[in-house]
């Protein structure tokens, strides 16, 4: 019965992943309730497979400026125009994660503003809690994404009196 429960789960979450089936067709396919792949899905952090489009969007650049590169061109030559193409893409994607993260905190700032002007200790101490989560959630991701790689370094200020 057990096993049964769990070849259920694995074959859902395949189904669902492959991104072929909404969460109801795989919820038929499977036999059971839509709401119970649904609670599957939340607690296991199932997650699609991108989409054709998007993959093959990329694939086009990356042939586009490989095709620039004439047939006799060395194979390093190559690499580095692939490099290139997957350097802009890397960029692209954490710029789209900064711009999450700062809008992000107009929420904890909305909160706080509503807090003060209803003078509000209870709403304020959600707004520092709602702050706080922001700020450790987005801590998590900058080192996942290597933003603050350069942490480390110092910085020296001089001030030259006369």
């Amino acid at each position: 019965m057990a096993n049964d429960k769990i070849r259920a789960r694995d074959t859902a979450r395949a189904l669902y992943e492959s991104g072929r089936m909404t969460i109801r067709q795989v919820a038929a396919e499977i036999g059971v309730s839509s709401r119970t792949v649904e609670r599957w899905s939340a607690t296991d952090g199932w997650a699609r497979v991108k989409n054709t489009p998007e993959l093959s969007e990329r694939a086009h650049r990356v042939a586009s400026r490989l095709a620039e590169i004439p047939e006799d061109a060395k194979p390093e030559e190559r690499r580095k125009v692939v490099d290139a193409v997957t350097e802009q893409q890397a960029v692209d994607e954490r710029a789209a994660l900064l711009v999450r993260h700062r809008r992000e905190w107009q929420y904890p700032r909305a909160l706080l503003v509503e807090a003060i002007k209803g003078r509000d200790t209870e709403k304020a101490k959600i707004a520092k809690a709602a702050a706080e989560t922001t700020r450790i959630i987005q801590s998590g991701e900058r080192l996942a994404w290597g933003l603050d790689t350069d942490a480390g370094t110092k910085v020296q200020v001089v001030i030259e009196r006369e």
